[in-house]
Order: structure tokens, then sequence, then C-alpha cells
């Protein structure tokens, strides 16, 4: 069901969820290297999710930075 969040909370919720892979990432990283696998896409795939965070957190600071308060109090849906 779509949820209602403000774009503020969008992108808090978009950092929070990059966290999350990136740290997966790291954990995949770190089993395929125990197990003996090549690791280099798997590493790739991180810096990929790495630059992908700095965006999603450049992102949130500029709302958080905003003088717009329509950025951090108007509500969306999204799925």
């Amino acid at each position: 069901m779509p949820r209602r969040e403000t774009i503020q909370q969008m992108a808090e919720r978009h950092v929070r969820e990059g966290e999350a892979l990136i740290a997966r990432q790291r954990r995949l990283i770190d089993k395929l290297a125990r197990d003996g696998h090549p690791t280099d896409d798997a590493q790739e795939f991180l810096r990929n999710f790495l630059k992908t965070q700095a965006e999603h957190i450049a992102h949130l600071q500029r709302i958080l930075n905003s003088n717009w308060p329509y950025l951090r109090s108007r509500s969306m849906l999204t799925s």
C-alpha cells in the first residue's frame, strides 16, 4: 500500500537504505574473499553504491539546509 512521506523523509529513507545496502555488500565481499572467490565485480558494485550514497547524503543535506519549508513538509505518495 502506498505511504505518505515528506521529501525530507524520503531522502532520509534513501540514506538509511543505502547504508544497509553498503553493509550487505561489504559482508558479501568478505564472504567471497574468505571462500576464495574473485571480488572484483562485487568491489565495483560497492564503489558504485558508495558514490550513490554520497549523492543521497548530499541531497538530504541540501534539503536540511534549504530555506524552502516545502521540501520538509510536503507529503508525497510512494510505493
